[in-house]
């Protein structure tokens, strides 16, 4: 994960957190490192493992809530909730920061970038509900 080509990093980073999310909050920071990096390319295909991330193995079919919003949350709770609800708070801040890093490459100057966050955002959309609003702004802005 730490060596080799950017496709080879990718690759690892992506079969660790498709193996067990609940774990993975460090390789997730790595994959959204790479996602930042200036090099174009590499930023793209970093962001398109996220998306298929994001769709097949992290994001639920429903909004995700923060820890304080939890309906059930009572002193009978369990451990396994509980550290499942402190996933799924830190996962809706660090769907988030995605989210920023696709709108910064959707007003790239290239079309070969502003065409794959479009297309990227769009399918978060069609898929997942999780902030629809804020993709919803987003793929308007990019159409009109």
């Amino acid at each position: 994960m730490s060596s080799g080509t950017q496709s080879d990093k990718l690759s690892a980073l992506t079969l660790s957190v498709s193996s067990s999310p609940l774990h993975c909050q460090k390789q997730l920071d790595a994959l959204m490192n790479m996602a930042r990096k200036k090099s174009r390319n590499d930023a793209v295909q970093a962001i398109a493992a996220l998306k298929d991330l994001l769709i097949g193995n992290l994001l639920p079919n429903r909004k995700l809530v923060y820890f304080g919003k939890q309906a059930s949350l009572s002193s009978k709770s369990t451990d396994e909730e509980l550290i499942l609800w402190t996933f799924e708070d830190w996962l809706k801040g660090w769907y988030f920061q995605v989210l920023q890093v696709i709108e910064g490459l959707s007003t790239d100057s290239l079309p070969f970038v502003r065409n794959h966050m479009i297309s990227y955002i769009f399918e978060l959309l069609r898929d997942k509900p999780e902030q629809e609003q804020l993709l919803l702004r987003l793929l308007v802005n990019k159409l009109v």
